[in-house]
This record gives C-alpha cells, structure tokens and sequence, in this order.
C-alpha cells in the first residue's frame, strides 16, 4: 500500500509540474517577428490548473487494492501585441470578444458604459452588435482616401476602407446612444485640408454628436511623427464647422490619472509598457509611494526604462529587448 501511495503521489506531483511548466512565460509571450521594420511581440492570456486523487480498499474477497487519477487544463487566449519600433513600444490589445457580456455586467453598476475604438473591425455585424451595448461609442476616423488612410493608419493587409466605412454608416444609422468621432491629423500624413474636407464630409454622414480633432501629444512610435502646424490645425477646424460638425480640438496633455498599488517599480513598468508618463507624472507616483528618484534611476540602468523627448518635454517608456 505504501508503494501505491507513493506512486501515486508522484503522478500527482508530475501532473502539477507538467501545468507548471505549461503556464510558462513563454506561452504568455510569443516569439517575437518582424514586420516592415516593426518588431511584434504576441501576448497572450493562460490560465490553467491541475489536480489528482485517488484512492486505496479492499474488495469483497479481502483482496486489497488501490487507484489514482489526475488531470489539468490549459486555456490560452490572445490579449494583443506589443509593436517596438527603436526604444518606442506600443501596445495594441486585440478584439476582446466578451465586450458585449462586460458591457452587460456594466450596467447594473449604474455608470453609462462607454467604448472608444479604432473602428478596424467595425464592418462585422458581431461588432456592430457588441458596441451598440454602450451608452457612448466614438469611431476613430484618420482618413477616408485610401492613400492617406495606409500612411496613417497602416492597416492590416486584409482590411479594406471602404468595409470599413460601410460598417461605420451601418453602425451610426442604428445605434441608440451617443456617437462621437476621432480624428488624429500627423504632418505630412493626412492634414492636406483636401483629405480633412472629404472626412469632414464622411462625418457629417454619420452625424456624431461631437467631432473630435486631435494631434500627437505624446510620444509617438517613430520619431518622424510630429503634429500639424496650428495654422493648419485652425484650418482643419473651420473645415469641420463648415461641415455641420460640431467640432472640438483635443491637441492637450491628457492627464496623469495612473493606477498606483504602491509597488514603485511595477507600477512605472506597467503604465509605461501602455503609454508613455511625463516626467511630472513620475515625479507625482514616487511622491505618492514616498519614494526617492533612484527608483527610476534603477529601472533605467537596468535597460527596462526609457527617458525620450518630445515637444519640449521629458517622456519615460518601457523599454524592450528586440528579438533575434
């Protein structure tokens, strides 16, 4: 009896090292590739468990005996990627394809729920539906000429523009709540008051209840990015208003309102790996944590951190190691 105990104990054991090394980082993170210059890091979400029993008894005859079961599971789900460009790294989540549910689960909460999206996979009908559960949507709209929308947006290989404005009129016609739009204008990109006239044009269509313009106001990806002049910008504005559109310009900071669980490191290294902090915004969280420079000093010598600027001001980022 103690050799089957034995025995089974060490399936057991065997059965949790095997989830163990099944929930390695190495299935959170893929390898990583290149893409047009771009490094992209897969991320995923995996959760698992394990366990086992068993069992020992005699039968009618006397005879004695014994068994043992064990089993896991393994779940695995795309999160997103992380696109490293230099020391620069964006993180662009996935389709979360319980929107719909948590939208639900919102609302007893009794806060209006509200989505802000790029609007990439608005031609599914799925997506339409899953949206239209919140209060207030805004549809990312960069550009409606086809040129101009590859330079800006750099879209998948298998989208296509005019699916996808097609699902923004289909969306905008049935949806209950309130639309507004976004429109982010790059110099050289998409600011000729050409392509700014014909998405004002394309907007007044879906007929948002604001029309947001907005420039680059922190650090971005490559470092050739950098927003329109504020003429251009005033002209772009006009072009909205003569549209129909009501129209406000986003082109401040916006704010510092970071998570803080009081663990100083994590904390940089987890806000920095989604948006870049100002160096005024570090300085706030390591006053909160009642915690000295060094900490960032630290993370930098350490290469997980990066000090960039960017019109005139100090930005840190989360620093990745490329791969091979």
């Amino acid at each position: 009896n103690a050799k089957i105990t034995i025995e089974g104990n060490d399936i057991v054991f065997d059965s949790i090292r095997g989830t163990r090394d099944s929930l390695s980082v190495k299935r959170s993170y893929g390898d990583p590739y290149e893409l047009d210059g771009v490094t992209v890091i897969p991320v995923a979400r995996v959760a698992g468990g394990a366990g086992g029993g068993g069992g020992e008894g005699t039968d009618d005859e006397g005879a004695s005996g014994g068994g043992f079961g064990t089993g896991f599971g393994l779940s695995v789900s795309p999160v997103g990627v992380y696109e490293v460009r230099g020391d620069h790294v964006v993180w662009k989540p996935t389709l979360d394809v319980n929107l719909g549910l948590e939208l639900d689960l919102l609302r007893p909460l009794g806060v209006p729920p509200a989505v802000i999206t790029n609007s990439s996979l608005i031609s599914r009908d799925d997506v339409r539906a899953d949206l239209s559960r919140a209060d207030w949507v805004s549809l990312k709209v960069d550009a409606v000429d086809e040129e101009a929308w590859r330079r800006v947006n750099r879209p998948h290989g298998k989208l296509e523009l005019a699916a996808t404005l097609e699902g923004m009129r289909a969306f905008a016609a049935d949806f209950g709540g309130t639309l507004a739009t976004e429109t982010m204008l790059v110099r050289g990109l998409n600011d000729d008051l050409g392509l700014v006239r014909d998405v004002a044009a394309f907007l007044a269509e879906l007929g948002p209840a604001t029309a947001y313009l907005a420039v680059p106001t922190r650090p971005p990806a490559e470092g050739t990015v950098e927003p329109p002049s504020e003429e251009t910008l005033a002209r772009a504005y006009d072009a909205f208003v003569a549209a129909g559109l009501r129209a406000e310009l986003l082109i401040g900071y916006p704010g510092d309102p970071f998570a803080f669980t009081g663990d100083v490191a994590e904390d940089l290294l987890s806000i920095t790996a989604v948006h870049p902090m100002r160096e005024e915004a570090v300085a706030e969280l390591l006053a909160k944590a009642g915690a000295e420079w060094g900490a960032v000093e630290r993370l930098l010598d350490a290469g997980l951190l990066a000090a960039v600027e960017f019109a005139g001001r100090k930005f840190y980022v989360r620093k990745f190691e490329k791969g091979d």
